[in-house]
This record gives C-alpha cells, structure tokens and sequence, in this order.
C-alpha cells in the first residue's frame, strides 16, 4: 500500500524529491537493493545535496555486495554532513570488505568520535586490527563493545579469536562459551570453540563442538574440514575422509581439504589415490609446498624415489626452511644409495633444527653406508642425547660399533 501511495504521489509530481526517496526506503525495507538504488540515483538527481539519498544509496550498494561504490556514496554523505557518524562507519565497513584496513580504522575513529557510545564501530575497529593480527589493540575494542553492550554475541567471538591469536586459548575459550550461552545456534562460536580444543589436543570435546555447528548448520565446510582435522589427528582416517570429502563437495577449489584427504589416504596405504588428491591440491594452488612434500612422500612409499626427490626439490623452492623436507629428501637420496646427497640434507635438516633427533640419526646411517664408523657414532650419540628413549639410535650405535670391531661395546647398545 505504501508504494502505491508513493507510486501516485510521484506521478502527480515527478519532481517530487522526498517522494522517490521515501519510496526508495519502502523498495530497502522490502529487501529489494536494485529498486532502492534505481530511486536513489533519481532523489539525487533532483536534489544533488541530499546527504540522506546518498547515505541509504551506499547502505543499499553494500548491501549488493559493491563496496566501491558504497564507499563514494558515503564520501559525498560526509562531504554534505562532516558530523554524519554513521556514513564514517559504514565507509569503515565498507572499507573493510575491500580489505583496506588502514583506510577502515581511521573511518571507525571518527564514528567513535561522533558517538563514543556506538558500539559497532569499536567491534568494527577491533575486527580490522584482529585481521592485522594486532590483537592487542582488537581486544580493547572489543572490551569496549562488551561493555556498552553486554550480550554482543560477534564481539565475544571475534575476542576469543584475538586470544586465540595471541596463544591464550583458556581465555579464547571463556569467550566462545559466552558467545554460545547468549546464542546456542551459534555455529561459528562452536567451530572456534572446537579449534581451541584441537588446539589443545583435546579431539573429543573438539570434535563434539564441530558437530554442534554442523548441527546448527549442515553447509559449514570449514567444520566439516576442522573436524576431518581432528579425525586426521586421532589416526581415524576413515571419518577423516569422509568429513575431507563433505568439505570438498561444499568447496571443491579448497586446496587444503584436498591435501589432507590425500594425507589421510597415504596413512590407509594407498598411495595413489593419496596422489591424486595431493594433483589435485596442487592444481589448485601451484604454490602450496606442503601438497609437493606429501606428494612426495607418497611416490617414497611406492619406491619411486625420482619423482619423490623432484616433489621435494619444489616443496624446497617454495618453503626452503622446513626441515622435515629436506630430512625425507635426504632419506630418498639414500635409498637411491646417494650418500653424500643425503648427508648434504641432512646437514641442512639439522641446521634448521637443531635438536631433530632422527635427522642425526639418518645422517649417522649414511655415514655407516660410507664406512666413515666414527662420524657415524658421533650423530648416534647426539641423537641419543637428544632423545635417551630413541631405540634405533642406540641399535643403529651397536651396529657402527660393530663394523669397528668394537663387539662389548655393541651389545651393550643392543642391550
């Protein structure tokens, strides 16, 4: 009925500025952005210093997904109204979902200033310094939205991700529970909530909270990812698959799903249906080393050590400092019987890290191959004193002892 009030008042007279604009608010209140644009685009036309037209044509053009253009809208709203709080907060929003950051903070400042009882634009600054990974400064804001607004369920998640963020997951934790009392169906919480407790190695009570948000709603592929994680994790690689599987269908292009349902069927023994997936991750994001080094740790397991070494090589390229890479390349160049090869990565493995003990331990190996005994022992001893418990440390010394002749003191390793 509104509308066709409006409708008739326009057509007695077109000119009629606060007519279309009204009749543009009705077109929002209804959900229907594009008809509300259409009449704003001809409330300012017939009255171009209307700061209002221009306000509600930026709310409706964020909420069509164009920040752009939101954000000139809410420039010539400022420009018309200098004290319009509200136009500096949503061009921060609308900055925000165009990612600049730095141009969203100071545009949530002057909203603060204009109202400093607003309590959106402190969650809308902290949530930009919690995705500049200042958490400091995001938890301050955050505090302050609580504080005008006790029940503000997104600040109290978005806090316990900034202690989360800064290793304080206790915390993080008492964040999520309260975002949780004050909405029970509050998917994401228990998602954020689970990945505190992964975090924590607690896997039962994670895996609990991602169901609730799989409960709560059936389409979150990153909770079905998070809990194939925590499947992953408890060597249930059936549930894993099943869970990386629903996350694939939900998102087919996520890399990461891929990868460790590739990871998750290099641990069941097949090996190619395990590189097939790491292909596919890698199709996905050319970049992403991990997905090389599990391929190539999948080509080890079928003794093609050729191509195992050049998944290697790749995953180096993209990510030269993890040692865990260069120690299996090192094992492949053995297995091929390239000793120096292998002791070179296993040199790099341990300057990388220092106390990895089974990098000693393989670089010993290789010496063993080379006859070069002393040596050998010297990294079976370190990896001894890095790890007393590692039984194929001392078994690999009793061996190198014994290719000395030194037969006591290898049953006394055997022992």
């Amino acid at each position: 009925r509104a509308i066709q009030d409006l409708n008739q008042a326009i057509k007695l007279d077109p000119k009629d500025a606060l007519a279309v604009f009204n009749r543009g608010l009705t077109f929002k209140a209804m959900g229907d952005a594009k008809l509300a644009i259409a009449d704003y685009d001809t409330a300012i036309k017939l009255d171009p210093k209307n700061a209002l037209a221009y306000f509600n044509r930026g709310i409706a053009f964020r909420e069509n997904n164009d920040p752009e253009h939101a954000v000139a809208d809410f420039s010539q709203a400022i420009r018309l109204d200098p004290k319009n709080g509200l136009a500096y907060f949503n061009r921060g929003l609308a900055y925000y979902e165009r990612r600049e950051l730095e141009r969203a903070i100071p545009d949530f400042d002057q909203a603060i200033r204009a109202n400093p009882n607003y309590a959106p634009a402190y969650y809308g600054r902290g949530l930009a310094h919690y995705d500049k990974r200042d958490f400091d400064p995001a938890i301050q804001d955050l505090n302050q939205a609580i504080n005008i607004r006790p029940s503000y369920t997104v600040a109290f998640n978005i806090r316990g991700l900034s202690y989360a963020g800064k290793g304080d997951i206790d915390r993080a934790i008492q964040d999520f529970d309260q975002a949780i009392r004050i909405d029970p169906k509050f998917a994401v919480a228990y998602n954020n909530r689970g990945e505190a407790y992964q975090t924590k190695r607690e896997h039962d009570r994670a895996i609990a909270d991602f169901e609730q948000a799989i409960k709560f709603n059936p389409a979150y592929d990153v909770a079905y990812f998070n809990r194939g994680m925590a499947f992953r994790d408890r060597r249930e690689f059936d549930l894993a698959i099943q869970d990386f599987t629903q996350a694939i269908r939900l998102d087919p292009k996520n890399a990461l799903a891929f990868n460790n349902r590739g990871f998750s069927y290099r641990n069941k023994g097949e090996p190619d249906r395990a590189i097939a997936d790491f292909d596919q991750a890698i199709k996905l994001n050319a970049t992403y080393a991990p997905a090389y080094y599990n391929r190539g740790l999948a080509f080890a397991d079928k003794r093609d050590f050729d191509k195992a070494i050049q998944n290697f090589d790749q995953s180096i390229r993209i990510s030269p400092t993890v040692a865990a890479v260069w120690l299996d390349r090192g094992l492949a160049f053995r297995d091929k019987r390239e000793f120096d090869r292998a002791v070179q990565d296993f040199d790099q493995a341990i300057r990388l890290d220092p106390k990895l003990a089974v990098a000693y331990d393989n670089r010993g190996l290789a010496y063993h191959e080379k006859k070069s005994y002393d040596r050998a022992i010297q990294d079976f001893d370190q990896a001894i004193r890095l790890d007393p418990k590692f039984a194929v440390a001392y078994n690999d010394r009793g061996l190198a002892k014994g290719a000395k002749g030194q037969t006591e003191a290898a049953i006394g390793d055997f022992d």
